[in-house]
């Protein structure tokens, strides 16, 4: 009672009112909230672009190929492994010398003997019984030599060549590139067949042996830069060459020029033909298939 000093009973705290849930028409359960959408996947990444330099494509050609580009890149490059490419070519220069000096040291003991043993008819130089052989012999050892030799220079060239196609991706090059077996086999099948279809070629009055030669010119390359068989290889240096053709008509006219100066001086100039002709060459195939090309 009020006045009668007793304590006031506590005030009961206020509960909020229970909410009953919402119920969709019918009682059925109201269905999850849909997932999120997977997050797309990253786009496919394009061929490297490299920083800029003098003379030198960065990125995939758009706007054709480029010869002047080629020639500025291949001359930066070789002036800056002058030593590792010089020493590549020194090994082929060395098989090409041997062969010239030996086929002709075989040449003129051939004409020194069956010039001593010539008779005199009245109407010119009878050759003997024994000339004639040695003529036959001395032509087949020159014949077998000339082609052991070949192959063994047209093997060794396989490491400049695969030096300047690694150099355009970036790799310098190394004298381990010679001795690597790296896409060998599928090269060498394809590189004897382009021979042989270049020497049938002679048959047609040596123009089917240029449009072999001009047409399918990239065939090895795509062999021992992609380890490509020999129709794939032939096919896409067709199609190559067949879109390009003015800028791979001068690359041709160009490497048939380096190579008559590579064939005085008994073949010292190889040296450095050599090497250039493979930097140039490479960065025109690259530039043929839209690949960027590291800087020099």
């Amino acid at each position: 009672m009020p006045g009668s000093g007793s304590v006031p009973e506590p005030t009961p705290p206020v509960v909020p009112p229970v909410v009953p849930p919402v119920v969709p028409p019918g009682g059925a359960t109201p269905p999850p909230p849909p997932p999120l959408p997977p997050t797309p996947p990253a786009p496919p990444a394009g061929p490297p672009v490299y920083p800029a330099g003098a003379g030198e494509t960065v990125s995939p050609a758009s706007n054709g190929v480029s010869v002047g580009n080629a020639f500025s890149w291949a001359m930066s490059v070789l002036q800056k492994n002058l030593a590792t490419f010089v020493s590549l070519a020194a090994v082929v220069m060395a098989i090409y010398l041997i062969q010239h000096l030996v086929g002709n040291n075989i040449g003129n003991q051939l004409t020194e003997n069956c010039g001593n043993g010539g008779v005199n008819t009245g109407g010119g130089i009878a050759l003997g019984p024994a000339c004639n052989a040695g003529v036959f012999a001395g032509l087949g050892i020159k014949w077998l030599l000339s082609l052991v030799l070949g192959v063994l220079g047209a093997l060794a060239s396989i490491g400049v060549y695969r030096a300047a196609l690694r150099r355009t991706e970036g790799v310098d090059p190394s004298f381990a590139m010679l001795t690597t077996g790296e896409n060998l086999g599928p090269y060498i099948i394809t590189a004897l067949l382009y021979s042989l279809a270049v020497t049938l070629g002679l048959i047609a009055w040596c123009i089917g042996s240029l449009v072999v030669m001009f047409l399918f010119q990239f065939a090895p390359l795509y062999s021992l830069d992609k380890g490509a068989g020999v129709g794939e290889a032939f096919s896409r240096s067709f199609n190559v060459v067949k879109s390009n053709i003015g800028a791979v008509l001068i690359t041709a006219l160009i490497n048939f020029i380096l190579a008559i100066i590579a064939s005085t001086l008994w073949g010292i100039p190889t040296l450095l033909t050599l090497p250039f002709t493979a930097l140039f060459t490479a960065h025109i195939y690259r530039q043929l298939n839209s690949e960027a090309i590291a800087p020099v």
